[in-house]
């Protein structure tokens, strides 16, 4: 089992147009502030070593290889009046084990911001669950999201409808939104619904804190049973002086399961 990764490299190219685009963004790119169409993507090649021993034998179980973490295309851009939209797909073969197809979307929605605060997308996108969750791929300090994140603020995409408002440099920024629960690219397998908020407070330029929650029922393997409640909270606080960087998050998810689920439980 591969059980350490000691080695990578990571190169990051971003493939992006002229052509400017007015987008509130929930991917992992970020959009600039005039109107127009943009292609834009990325790849993120790296090389990885893995330390996995020996066997009965004393042979060596080290693997070693290069593959794309990530790699991205997509469209952004808006349309009259004060509508814009976002598609975005992951094309990386190696992402594919857990999709259908090694090609698969990754965001797709529309947004309607007549309102700053009070914008709606719909489609899908990323869950509004958790800071690190919620920091697009360029401001990561590292090249993988924490193992907490994955475990419990998943799934990290879902289709639904979001509302959001807000921003840097306002005091309040908050995201609210209604989804399946059961990932990106699935139906809904059932009549319930995952709801999940964050209230972001910016007091001062320097300091932000805030909170999320998520809330929602997954259906048992055997329909008969009673359906299993899931519910994950997150307190975080960001400290930003020039440079200065200092961020943290508390994950906490307990979940009542009656039975085995059809889908995966993200929390735990």
């Amino acid at each position: 089992m591969k059980n350490s990764k000691i080695l990578y490299f990571l190169v990051v190219f971003s493939l992006i147009t002229i052509l400017p685009t007015s987008l509130f963004s929930q991917g992992c790119e970020e959009a600039s502030s005039d109107e127009g169409v943009q292609v834009k993507g990325f790849i993120q090649p790296q090389f990885n070593y893995f330390m996995n021993g020996v066997d009965a034998d004393g042979k060596s179980l080290n693997e070693n290889g290069f593959n794309f973490n990530r790699a991205r295309l997509g469209v952004v851009g808006s349309i009259p009046y004060d509508v814009s939209y976002y598609f975005f797909m992951e094309i990386s073969p190696f992402k594919g084990t857990t999709q259908p197809t090694p090609v698969y979307l990754l965001d797709g929605f529309v947004t309607y911001s007549r309102f700053s605060m009070a914008k709606v997308s719909i489609g899908q996108f990323k869950s509004p669950f958790s800071l690190e969750q919620n920091t697009s791929c360029s401001g990561l300090t590292s090249v993988y999201r924490s193992d907490v994140v994955s475990q419990i603020a998943g799934p990290q995409r879902d289709i639904g409808v979001l509302v959001t408002g807000g921003n840097d440099t306002t005091l309040f920024r908050y995201s609210a939104a209604i989804m399946n629960g059961t990932g990106p690219g699935l139906w809904d397998d059932n009549t319930g619904k995952d709801y999940i908020g964050r209230l972001i407070i910016h007091p001062i330029e320097m300091i932000q804190f805030g909170g999320s929650f998520r809330t929602g029922k997954r259906n048992p393997t055997d329909l008969a049973k009673k359906q299993n409640d899931l519910y994950s909270y997150a307190a975080e606080l960001k400290f930003k002086y020039k440079g200065f960087v200092l961020q943290g998050e508390y994950l906490y998810g307990t979940d009542k399961l009656y039975s085995t689920t059809k889908v995966p439980i993200y929390s735990g």
